[in-house]
């Protein structure tokens, strides 16, 4: 994650200049400059200010980079329990292309909440297969049976720890 550039977003997105954040982070505003330009990295203090300044949570500021890992885990996953299933070929390849192809909808769609407890990235996946394939009702009926494939492979998921 780059933190420079998180810290810059924010500050930008809250209209402070460098001066004013240094300010309310007890930090000069040539660190807060380094810091975005990941020429120095804040202690863990100076970020804990700097996430209270902007009023999130050293959670909320890591989000994206979770949301991310949890992600690519997940679909990771699907490929390879769509490849230890006993499938024709032809079948496997139809489902990891739907997976592939709609993966930026669906891979947000089966996950349900993320969350880290104990640097560990805990992923809720979806319960309820009708209410994600209502939202992909233009789909073939391969189609859904391929995503009730995927959300059945998962079901029994509930926590996962991405390598």
């Amino acid at each position: 994650m780059d933190i420079g550039a998180k810290v810059r977003s924010l500050r930008n997105k809250s209209n402070l200049s460098a001066r004013k954040l240094g300010s309310l982070v007890d930090l000069d505003q040539t660190m807060i400059y380094k810091i975005e330009r990941n020429e120095a990295n804040p202690s863990i203090e100076s970020l804990t200010r700097i996430c209270a300044a902007f009023g999130v949570t050293m959670a909320e500021f890591f989000s994206d980079d979770v949301k991310s890992q949890a992600e690519i885990y997940t679909f990771n996953r699907l490929i390879d329990e769509v490849n230890s299933r006993n499938l024709p070929e032809n079948e496997k390849r139809l489902v990891i292309d739907f997976i592939t192809e709609r993966r930026n909808a669906l891979i947000p769609a089966l996950i349900q909440k993320t969350s880290v407890i104990d640097n560990v990235i805990q992923i809720s996946l979806i319960n309820d297969i009708q209410e994600l394939i209502e939202k992909y009702k233009n789909l073939s009926p391969k189609q859904q049976e391929a995503l009730k494939m995927i959300i059945d492979a998962f079901s029994s998921s509930r926590q996962q720890k991405p390598e």
